[in-house]
């Protein structure tokens, strides 16, 4: 019975142990990733991924965005992280594809399309002129964070 009892306790202390090496460390970074924020008239950003690197631009108008030059942005685990748990939040995946306000002919456009090879879908495709889902500027403030708080509106 002595045996059995410390076998018990032993494998108590084990069972901790063994949980804490099974545990998974995979982060959710998305397949895909191009989000676009801007207009003609006024400054425009955009942030690309690719899977290997996460690219931010900022041109004076939509046009310029097209020569401007990247800058790379190495996000943690822990921003990506918290990028995928703010969209999950957000539940971004059920937005419209098209918020356009037909009464406002310039203005700001607006872009985001991100993929996430996850098993349920997990794939935003939407954009918008002069109109934004509700949740909007969330979604902009978990891009600005990704980004380390550069400049993304």
């Amino acid at each position: 019975m002595k045996t059995f009892a410390l076998l018990s306790i032993f494998w108590m202390f084990l069972q901790p142990l063994h949980a804490e090496e099974q545990k998974p460390t995979f982060v959710y970074k998305p397949a895909v990733m191009s989000v676009m924020i801007g207009g003609a008239f006024g400054q425009s950003y955009k942030v690309t991924y690719d899977q290997r690197e996460l690219r931010y631009y900022s041109a004076e108008n939509f046009f310029a965005l097209k020569t401007a030059t990247p800058v790379v942005i190495k996000p943690t685990d822990e921003q990506w992280q918290a990028f995928f748990d703010e969209l999950e939040k957000r539940k971004v995946w059920k937005w419209k594809r098209d918020y356009t306000n037909p009464d406002v002919n310039d203005g700001v456009y607006w872009r985001a399309i991100i993929s996430y090879e996850t098993r349920d879908a997990r794939d935003l495709v939407s954009s918008g002129s002069n109109a934004y889902p509700a949740n909007f500027k969330e979604f902009l403030a978990a891009v600005r964070k990704l980004i380390g708080e550069r400049p993304f509106e």
